[in-house]
């Protein structure tokens, strides 16, 4: 999902303190190298959104929220049972994606 910000792109800790503040579930957290620093939301173990910030806009993805969980997920790969995993979790991934997407929406729109 894209959002298109009006003017230049937030910085990616006022995302990430905006996002705190606003979900009511849920905990956003930076990871990465200085200024390009992409922001993980996460709802639960298996629940969480990135936002990657671009010139003027923000990409928001269902993911996995921690390192953990995206190694169990390529060993539940390599047995195949990847797909039930996706099933289990893409609504899921979607709300929050679609939450995510309507605080950032109302602030930089």
């Amino acid at each position: 999902m894209k959002i298109r910000t009006t003017s230049s792109t937030p910085k990616s800790k006022e995302i990430a303190d905006l996002l705190n503040s606003k979900l009511s579930k849920g905990s956003a957290r930076l990871f990465g190298f200085d200024c390009y620093k992409t922001i993980l939301v996460k709802k639960s173990p298996f629940v969480g959104v990135q936002i990657t910030r671009r010139k003027q806009e923000l990409i928001i993805e269902g993911s996995l929220p921690s390192v953990f969980t995206s190694i169990l997920s390529s060993f539940l790969m390599l047995e195949g049972f990847l797909y039930l995993f996706e099933i289990i979790f893409h609504n899921q991934w979607k709300n929050l994606e679609t939450e995510v997407a309507t605080v950032l929406s109302n602030q930089y729109k």
